[in-house]
């Protein structure tokens, strides 16, 4: 069926004025310069469409390809199957993607969407059946003409000190206050300064290497106003103490020539020293935040473990509540920059054995006080409230209500722009789980909720807050929902249309072979019951990840990276190949941070690839936009560098409305953003107001701030 292009402000009939829409191509507030050039088209709604043979379709195809059109990736997800009344395949429904380039003009497509085939049996169960009709009436056509607009700048390929070890933390600062924020990657021993607008050099992170480590942070934990490194390591955590950076600059707007300061030696030039003592080895601390939680003015710590399932621990029916890893902490700082425990006096003992990926300590409800999110694998997100004092109950059935999943990360934004703080949880969808549901199947005799599949296997829930507290769950039929096997994402407004965006990696192990071991879970491996002890449980695992792995399956494997543009509120656009960040490499950790100071978020991303040879890079990716709206931006004034406290928030008004940030970590995966905050505005261009509330509850204003730079607050 051929497809008819429509206009883009069309509204989606499927919408409703509670959730997000599906995958539209509207504009928001019908600003062309929204939409970046992005023309949509859609299949017939009604109607015939044209059917071509196979002859026909081959020389439509040489036709397309003498035309300049080359195939770049494809995908196919089988997430529907039908049979006939004799159990004979009738017909399947398949996710598909396809991006094609054009050799002889700049302009990219996509087409995206549902793909139905219809099966011919043959009678002989020993032979599959042919295909007899495919119908692609239900395909959305995307293009955009011009180079894509993130440009690659730098392609740094990383050899990690042990072979299968991330290369991550990855941690995005503005260690000297020069409006060009760093890059620090502590298992390495690596910082990257800017050398000119497209360059980056690298030195020496430490003086004394940091050695192996878990996780890491950059924030001010002995309160001397210069940011310091800690670290997780087995024993602990490990402080490098910071130095104060230059000496204020007269102005915070980063020079036009994009000039960035040279390599020099390593930032963190004192010995460091083990600031608390686990009470039993850590074995891998993998979600990491911090933020006073009491009010006394330093910085405390909370940080997560995760463990790696064996069949006969959580890969069995009860696969949706695990507690069985390595203990969480919650850590109170002396003031000094020393800790203790305090984990159980807070409240927070009863569920510390969660498999975590990501944590944030924020404001979630307006008190002041920073409360807890927890996302963790084989749960979802889990919310603590935070009295003020340091004592913290949970609240996440009055807060989210349905929030299980597959949870691997998450992150805040306001994406319907109401003035209060959203978030995403970055969550595992399964083809294999939709088939199974789609025909209502079931192993008989098990003792598994089959109701907890969808629950647990919908991909990434979206959570908008409520004006009366707590949070709805958009609709999962969202185009952002289902993103694949997701790892680090991050939202920032790349468009500055004054709607937040949402960047997220993708993919686990992508080998030799397209074939997935994902399906032998859910049909096979799910049902190892509690008679079978766990090392035979997991024997039996690993000989088939071995089995499998040598004949070359995937784990999760070939998923593309994820741009969505926020359509104004309306759901969310899938962009990346149209913007050149469709990385089919398996990726990890995910930064958006402005960081060449021109107002236009860019893109930092990990790659940890099998194939077709090991191998870890760190990506960077220049956003180029020409077509965008007005921004303003904060940091900080003072000796400190030129990041935000954790826990400042920052309101704008402008134009009717209002925008809210905060300053949080631990979020996206295994990452730090910077303490700058970037706001897009759109088409105001000019702010009313700014409101200030720095952590300890005091407040500033600022009236009528310039639109299109960066402003330096100074903490009372």
């Amino acid at each position: 069926m051929a497809p008819r292009h429509r206009d883009p402000r069309e509204g989606d009939p499927s919408a409703s004025d509670s959730t997000f829409a599906s995958d539209t191509v509207r504009p928001a507030s019908g600003a062309d310069r929204a939409w970046a050039g992005i023309r949509g088209a859609e299949a017939a709604e009604s109607g015939p469409g044209a059917t071509l043979d196979a002859s026909v379709w081959r020389r439509w195809m040489r036709a397309q390809a003498r035309a300049g059109w080359r195939l770049m990736q494809v995908e196919f997800r089988h997430v529907r199957f039908e049979t006939n009344a004799a159990g004979q395949p009738r017909q399947s429904g398949f996710y598909f993607s396809a991006h094609l380039t054009n050799a002889l003009r700049p302009l990219r497509a996509e087409v995206v969407g549902d793909l139905a085939v219809d099966w011919a049996p043959t009678g002989d169960t020993n032979r599959p059946a042919r295909v007899a009709r495919v119908d692609a009436s239900r395909l959305t056509l995307k293009t955009r003409a011009g180079e894509p607009p993130f440009v690659p700048v730098l392609d740094a390929e990383i050899e990690p000190p042990e072979r299968r070890f991330p290369i991550d933390p990855v941690l995005v600062r503005d260690l000297d206050g020069d409006g060009f924020p760093e890059i620090a990657l502590p298992g390495v021993n690596r910082l990257y300064r800017r050398a000119g607008r497209e360059a980056y050099v690298a030195g020496p992170l430490c003086t004394e290497e940091p050695g192996s480590l878990f996780t890491a942070l950059i924030e001010d934990f002995t309160g001397d106003g210069a940011p310091d490194l800690l670290v997780v390591n087995a024993a602990g955590l490990l402080l490098f103490p910071g130095r104060p950076a230059v000496p204020e600059p007269a102005a915070r707007t980063p020079p036009a020539n994009g000039a960035g300061p040279a390599s020099g030696g390593a930032w963190f030039v004192e010995p460091p020293t083990l600031v608390w003592t686990a009470d039993q080895p850590l074995k891998n601390p993998m979600a990491l935040t911090c933020g006073d939680v009491e009010g006394d003015g330093d910085l405390d710590v909370f940080f997560a473990q995760y463990r790696v399932p064996l069949l006969g621990q959580v890969l069995r029916p009860a696969y949706y509540d695990a507690l069985d890893s390595y203990p969480a902490y919650l850590l109170l700082n002396d003031g000094a920059g020393r800790f203790h425990d305090a984990t159980e006096a807070a409240g927070l003992a009863a569920k510390r054995a969660r498999r975590t990926y990501s944590a944030s300590l924020a404001d979630l409800d307006g008190d002041g006080a920073l409360d807890l999110l927890v996302v963790s694998d084989f749960v979802g997100a889990e919310v603590y409230r935070n009295d003020g004092r340091g004592r913290f109950t949970e609240v996440t059935e009055a807060w989210l209500g349905d929030a299980k999943g597959f949870g691997m990360a998450h992150t805040f934004a306001d994406f319907n722009a109401d003035g209060r703080p959203d978030f995403l949880m970055i969550g595992m969808p399964s083809p294999t789980v939709d088939r199974l549901n789609h025909l209502g199947l079931s192993r008989p005799g098990a003792a598994e909720d089959a109701a907890m599949r969808a629950r647990m296997a919908c991909g990434n829930r979206l959570f908008l807050a409520r004006p009366e507290g707590g949070f709805a769950r958009v609709a999962d039929r969202d185009a952002i929902t289902r993103s694949g096997w997701s790892w680090g994402a991050a939202a920032a407004d790349f468009d500055c249309d004054s709607w937040p965006d949402v960047y997220i990696a993708n993919g686990h192990q992508s080998t030799r072979s397209v074939r997935e071991y994902e399906p032998e879970f859910w049909l096979h491996d799910l049902y190892v019951d509690e008679t079978v002890e766990d090392t035979v449980a997991g024997a039996y695992l690993f000989r088939k990840f071995d089995r499998t792995r040598g004949q070359g399956w995937s784990y999760g494997g070939y998923e593309k990276n994820r741009l969505y543009l926020n359509r104004g509120g309306a759901g969310f656009a899938e962009v990346a190949h149209l913007f050149g960040v469709a990385l089919e490499a398996d990726s990890r950790n995910v930064v958006a941070e402005d960081l060449d100071g021109d107002g236009a978020p860019d893109l930092l991303v990990t790659t940890f690839e099998l194939w077709p040879r090991e191998r870890q890079t760190l990506k960077i990716y220049r956003n180029g936009l020409a077509a965008r709206g007005h921004w303003i931006g904060f940091s900080s004034a003072g000796p400190g560098g030129g990041d935000l406290p954790v826990g400042t928030r920052v309101e704008v008004r402008a134009g009717g409305r209002v925008w809210t940030q905060a300053v949080v970590n631990g979020d996206s995966h295994r990452c730090q953003h910077s303490g700058r905050l970037h706001f897009g505005l759109g088409e105001a261009a000019a702010v009313e107001e700014v409101a200030v509330r720095w952590p300890d509850g005091r407040e500033t204003f600022m009236r009528g701030p310039a639109v299109d730079r960066y402003h330096a607050l100074r903490r009372p």
